[in-house]
């Protein structure tokens, strides 16, 4: 009676195959958490971008491009805007849109917003996943909104 167990050209192969097919899909797993991952902190910028610009419209409500420039000054340096480094907001020469893909609309600013009235930041940005086109994933628009009341405009202190 022969004890030891012989394995044959088929069984290696057999583990072979199985390796092959269980590596593909932990691959497809890891890009699709890769992905994800992205895409949470692409949401993320997007929702402290709004944020942001909520929160300096709720203090000066009346210049919307102002507001916007809040969203964008937010999301610079994140992964949806590079570094802006001379980024100063001039309302006589207001500088270009750093990113034509990055949407932000302002509701309820200009010369007519009153105290205690509500003001909307809405932030949206296509995302394009890194391994979409292995995935069979198109572009994912995400999106984040923001509401504040108008507290009014700071009160500069002045020495008497």
């Amino acid at each position: 009676m022969q004890s030891k167990l012989r394995h044959t050209s088929k069984e290696r192969g057999q583990a072979l195959v199985e390796t092959a097919l269980s590596l593909m899909l932990l691959i497809i797993l890891l890009m699709g958490m890769v992905d994800f991952g992205l895409a949470f902190a692409h949401r993320a910028a997007l929702a402290n971008g709004a944020r942001s610009g909520a929160r300096y419209g709720s203090r000066f409500p009346t210049n919307c491009a102002a507001i916007e420039w809040a969203v964008v000054e937010s999301l610079s340096g994140t992964l949806i805007l590079e570094e802006l480094a001379d980024l100063t907001y001039d309302a006589e020469n207001p500088p270009a849109w750093p990113d034509e893909d990055l949407e932000v609309i302002v509701t309820g600013c200009g010369a007519g917003a009153e105290r205690w009235d509500e003001l909307t930041v809405e932030t949206s940005y296509p995302y394009r996943p890194l391994f979409g086109g292995i995935l069979g994933i198109g572009d994912i628009v995400l999106s984040s909104t923001a509401d504040a009341y108008i507290a009014g405009p700071d009160q500069i202190m002045q020495d008497p």
